[in-house]
């Protein structure tokens, strides 16, 4: 257990103690109580006060820090520099299709059980005596966790909030659990279309960030009926062909759930593991388009430049503009590691794919992982995967000192003692420059170059004066 984590317990025992003497009861609750019996530590500790009125409970935690009321209208409550949230038991009854169009209704004297009710699943409605330990298990939620069974509490209480669909398919990909049939049908009948993006994007990179099997959340999401109304384009990845001899695992949607799996085990190396993830998702949507039968051979040219379909899919669920712009950088380039080192390529082509992948947020190295992932996900290999990475590994090490940006040699300061003036000539001349460094060109080669095409530029710009003097001379 961390130093954190042992704090806030030790706070939470305290103030369970103060809210006992005030004959009130506080329960660890949701996730917390659930990771317990799972074996995994949660440092996100979610606590329910039964029997005090909110102001008795606030002038309590007032004496531990500054309260943050914020979420009072909700009866949650939270102190500040401690991690924990306090709630008082309330109900919650929709009314409108907004995510915050509730109306909440605050009961410090109501029941566990009826407590317990509001939740969306069994494993998420144990509560646990802060004081005592004492777990209290309305609905058999151990049993289904000892079973790695999702199901939902209560039809009427559930279809509260649509979010919990994909709460359903996040938690079965996150524990490797099954949801259960009934469960199952009951998503299939929430139309899930009013969901705002911002709360879509949360559960989709709990999924991809959170589990060893991020494929678990989009099978789900496809069995339910979802993938074409929230996570379009992806939907149209079913049934498109591949070729036999490189994807012998099946059509396209087979490959990037494998694919998806592959980076998960590789997104600790990243430098932005959310952009590898989602760029595991989005690498082939290009098949889409581009897959036909061309001479008795499935193929798909030229589909990771497809990125409009990239587009399109993460404007479903997010708004980060530096997001989109780095799973583009690997989507586009997700090709290139593989077909350059199958082909013991020259420094110049790798010196190309560092400078093409270089972003603020990721670059070739995030690319080299996306390409590794795309080439473990299938059910055959072109390529040794080691003797790939080691390929890579050595040939960045030579070309580039093994790092993952280039800087120029040459800079604007060297033209300007060079006699150029600042502006857009120096901006051409500079792109120039580094094309040839790109080539292989040293500094002073680069120089060199730049210095006698400068001398024929000025030979040529005094030929087309004294042309021009002498015209109009003669005029």
């Amino acid at each position: 257990m961390s130093d954190e984590l042992n704090n806030n317990i030790i706070v939470a025992k305290k103030i369970a103690q103060e809210i006992k003497d005030k004959n009130g009861r506080m329960f660890f609750v949701g996730g917390y109580v659930r990771d317990q019996i799972i074996n995994k530590e949660n440092k996100d500790i979610d606590v329910e006060v039964f029997g005090l009125l909110a102001e008795q409970l606030v002038e309590i935690l007032s004496k531990y820090g500054v309260v943050d009321e914020i979420g009072s209208s909700f009866g949650i409550y939270k102190i500040h520099g401690i991690d924990i949230d306090f709630g008082v038991p309330r109900k919650e009854k929709n009314t409108g299709v907004k995510h915050k169009d509730f109306e909440i209704n605050i009961d410090p004297n109501m029941s566990t059980l009826e407590a317990s009710r509001r939740r969306d699943f069994t494993m998420n409605a144990l509560l646990q005596d802060v004081l005592t330990g004492e777990i209290t298990d309305h609905f058999n939620g151990i049993q289904d966790i000892q079973n790695k069974v999702i199901q939902h509490i209560d039809e009427n209480t559930f279809i509260q909030d649509e979010l919990r669909v994909l709460r359903a398919c996040q938690f079965a990909a996150r524990f490797d659990f099954k949801i259960s049939e009934d469960t199952l049908e009951l998503c299939k009948k929430l139309d899930c279309t009013n969901i705002a993006k911002e709360r879509i994007y949360i559960e989709v990179e709990k999924a991809l960030l959170n589990t060893d099997k991020p494929s678990i959340f989009f099978e789900y999401v496809r069995q339910i009926g979802l993938l074409n109304k929230l996570f379009e384009p992806m939907d149209k990845l079913i049934g498109v062909e591949q070729s036999p001899i490189h994807h012998p695992e099946g059509d396209v949607w087979t490959h990037t759930m494998m694919v998806i799996d592959e980076a998960a085990k590789l997104r600790e190396k990243s430098n932005y593991p959310i952009a590898l993830m989602l760029a595991s998702v989005c690498h082939d949507l290009g098949k889409i388009t581009t897959t036909r039968h061309l001479h008795g051979k499935i193929v798909s040219y030229n589909h990771e430049y497809e990125l409009h379909l990239t587009k399109k899919f993460l404007k479903n669920i997010t708004n980060n503009n530096d997001l989109t712009c780095a799973v583009m950088i690997l989507v586009e380039n997700h090709m290139r590691p593989n077909i350059l080192a199958k082909n013991n390529s020259s420094d110049k082509a790798i010196r190309r794919l560092i400078v093409d992948t270089s972003s603020k947020i990721v670059n070739i190295q995030d690319v080299i992982l996306l390409s590794k992932a795309d080439r473990m996900g299938r059910n055959s290999s072109d390529l040794n995967v080691v003797d790939i990475d080691v390929w890579w590994k050595d040939r960045i090490a030579n070309v580039n000192e093994s790092k993952t940006t280039i800087s120029p040699l040459v800079t604007g300061k060297d033209l300007t003692e060079m006699g150029y003036i600042q502006g857009q000539e120096i901006g051409v001349v500079l792109k120039q420059a580094f094309e040839l460094q790109i080539n292989g060109f040293s500094r002073e080669e680069i120089l060199n170059k730049i210095k006698t095409n400068r001398k024929q530029y000025k030979i040529i710009k005094d030929k087309k004066l004294k042309g021009s003097e002498h015209n109009g001379i003669n005029e």
